[in-house]
């Protein structure tokens, strides 16, 4: 039982080490962003499953949610897809593509098994905190090279830095915008604003009752952050990064100045930091930003008629033609992953873009998608379903925000949590895929450490387990 143990507590170190490779060049796992990282998260949930065949089911009450909702989600898309005429296209047939996409379903589910592994095993907030900085230490020091060589070294060491990229990943690299050691600039956004920010905003928020060590380390991972996210230049994960500092301004009072005056003050003096920044002659992130939100804002509002250049406008097509698929079929929709085949009839004037026009092509085996996860939903899996992921999000929330414990782990658990919730939400605008493991995760960890309870025998369940109510942690380490 012990070397179990121990093999179980590798695992889950393993899996923030393993975070950062999204796309390694590798044939297996293809339903997931993350294909590293989920084969200790395979494992882990395989031990989960052992361990309530031994012990009973687990106090995990989202997780059961979630398992309700992809249940529902499998089963009426089966349904649905045996009984709509489908023609074969591109090779491919609708029960293959539900099978293709249940499998990220599976991912998803499989991440939250393995999450709620993780929560039952943390023990020390700061061990966690040092673990996933090490885990983030090769994407940031990689991504710090590669603004360096671009902005400042006239890209010349760009033929070593996609060298090494060209080992984890299958993307390319580009020479303005960077990637981490991922497949693309919008993939590392997502990265940073929905698992590795949120976590060391979450850490930086509580520094106080922190050592001295993890403080640091949480100040230098949100600051190099930030300013990853930025020279991604990534219009989603910009406006995402600005959500999640807008929502701790609002919500952590103690963050904010004193006083009418230094409040005023600072309402003035942060926009104009802001564009400083934003137009400094070291770079030209800012303009290149704003025309981003530009695209995509002016590409919805115009119906496609005002841009016709960029990704923002035919992705508002693709969403636009997902809209036209659920509103023919509300109830149920289309069957998981089988929104693409109603692309030739749904996509309208999309057509005119070469990307839409590839995509229809008949030369390639490229099944269209919706890329807005939201919009899927809606069209593959109808208003009850949508409803029924909503509800589980919901009850997500609501966890993040319930008052079962103080106990500092938990506190600083639940707002990251939260963060990434509100990143998930917004970056769900541009992708449609549940293979994204980073929220899966974090929420599994939520609902087994908010469900753990650690009782003597004859101790009323309703006592606090021991590790609540902990203020500081670690003192003794400063």
């Amino acid at each position: 039982m012990v070397n179990v143990s121990r093999f179980i507590n590798f695992l889950w170190k393993l899996v923030f080490i393993l975070f950062p490779y999204t796309s390694f060049p590798m044939p297996f796992f293809r339903a997931t962003v993350s294909p590293l990282a989920i084969i200790p998260l395979c494992l882990l949930s395989v031990l989960q499953i052992l361990l309530m065949m031994q012990n009973g089911l687990i106090r995990a009450r989202l997780l059961w949610h979630f398992l309700f909702v992809v249940c529902f989600t499998v089963i009426t898309s089966t349904i649905m897809v045996l009984g709509l005429e489908q023609q074969v296209w591109k090779g491919s047939t609708g029960v293959k593509e539900l099978l293709i996409s249940a499998t990220t379903l599976l991912m998803a589910v499989i991440a939250l098994f393995a999450g709620c592994t993780i929560g039952r095993r943390l023990e020390n907030i700061n061990n966690f905190v040092t673990l996933v900085f090490i885990g983030y230490l090769p994407p940031m020091l990689f991504g710090l090279l590669h603004v360096t060589s671009s902005y400042l070294l006239g890209g010349s060491l760009m033929a070593l830095l996609k060298t090494i990229h060209g080992l984890v990943s299958q993307g390319g690299l580009g020479y303005g915008r960077i990637s981490l050691l991922t497949l693309e600039p919008s993939w590392a956004a997502n990265q940073l604003v929905s698992f590795y920010i949120p976590v060391f905003l979450a850490i930086y928020i509580y520094r106080d009752e922190l050592p001295t060590g993890t403080r640091k380390i949480s100040l230098v991972g949100l600051v190099t952050g930030v300013f990853l996210t930025v020279f991604t230049l990534s219009a989603g994960g910009t406006l995402t990064l600005a959500l999640i500092f807008a929502y701790v301004l609002l919500t952590q009072r103690s963050l904010l100045p004193k006083g009418r005056f230094a409040v005023a003050a600072s309402i003035l003096l942060l926009p104009i930091i802001v564009l400083i920044i934003l137009s400094s002659p070291l770079v030209e992130t800012g303009e290149a930003i704003f025309v981003r939100l530009r695209h995509v804002i002016g590409s919805i509002l115009v119906s496609g008629r005002g841009y016709y250049d960029g990704s923002a406008v035919v992705r508002s097509t693709y969403w636009k033609t997902g809209v036209n698929i659920f509103l023919e079929y509300p109830l149920f929709g289309v069957g998981w992953g089988n929104a693409g085949f109603y692309f030739p009839k749904f996509i309208g004037y999309g057509r005119m873009f070469d990307e839409v026009a590839n995509y229809l092509s008949a030369s390639n085996n490229l099944i269209p998608n919706i890329k807005n996860i939201y919009v899927r939903i809606l069209a593959e899996s109808g208003i009850l379903g949508f409803l029924l992921f909503l509800s589980f999000f919901v009850c997500v929330w609501l966890k993040t925000k319930s008052k079962t414990c103080d106990s500092l782990e938990v506190r600083i658990v639940k707002l990251f949590v939260r963060l990434s919730i509100i990143a998930w939400i917004s970056e769900g605008m541009s992708f449609d895929t549940f293979g994204f493991v980073y929220p899966w995760v974090q929420i599994g960890f939520l609902d087994s450490l908010l469900n753990r309870s650690v009782v003597p025998q004859g101790v009323s369940r309703r006592s606090k387990p021991h590790w609540c109510g902990s203020r500081r942690m670690d003192a003794s380490h400063e």
